[in-house]
C-alpha cells in the first residue's frame, strides 16, 4: 500500500477550508447574537414575549375581577379601578423589563446573558414600582 502525500495534503486543505468556514459561521452567529440583525431580532422577540406575558396576566386579573363583579362581590367602580390599576402595573412592568434588559446588557457583555439578567432585574423593579404606584400588593 502506497501513501500519496498529494491526497493527504489535498484532504488537509479541504479540512482546513471546512474548519475556516465553521469558525467563520461561528463568528457570524456571535455577531448575530450580540447586536447584529439577529441580536435586534432577539431583543424584539424578547420584548414581544414580555408584552404577551403581561397581557396574559392582565387578562387573568380582569377575568377574576369580572367574575367577582358578576357575583356582586365588587361594584362597577371597584371593577373599573382594578382594571386601570392592573393596566398601569402591566405597562410599568413591560417598560421596566425592556429598560433593565438594555441597561444590564451593556454592563454584562456576554451575548443574551446580559439581556436575560436585565429582564429579570427589570421585572422585579417593575413589580415594586407598579405596586407602589397603584397601592396594590403583588399577585
Amino acid at each position: 500500500c502506497m501513501l500519496s502525500f498529494t491526497s493527504v495534503s489535498a484532504d488537509a486543505s479541504k479540512k482546513g477550508r471546512a474548519a475556516g468556514a465553521i469558525l467563520g459561521d461561528a463568528g457570524k452567529v456571535e455577531k448575530w447574537l450580540s447586536g447584529g440583525k439577529g441580536g435586534d431580532m432577539f431583543k424584539t422577540v424578547a420584548d414581544l414575549s414580555n408584552i404577551a406575558q403581561e397581557g396574559r396576566k392582565f387578562y387573568s386579573r380582569v377575568s377574576a375581577n369580572k367574575e367577582k363583579l358578576e357575583k356582586g362581590e365588587i361594584s362597577q367602580d371597584e371593577f373599573t379601578s382594578k382594571v386601570v390599576k392592573d393596566a398601569v402595573r402591566g405597562g410599568i412592568s413591560v417598560a421596566a423589563k425592556a429598560i433593565g434588559a438594555r441597561v444590564v446588557e451593556h454592563v454584562c457583555p456576554i451575548p443574551i446573558l446580559g439581556e436575560v439578567a436585565g429582564d429579570i432585574i427589570g421585572e422585579k423593579v417593575g413589580e415594586v414600582v407598579g405596586n407602589y404606584v397603584t397601592g396594590e400588593d403583588s399577585d
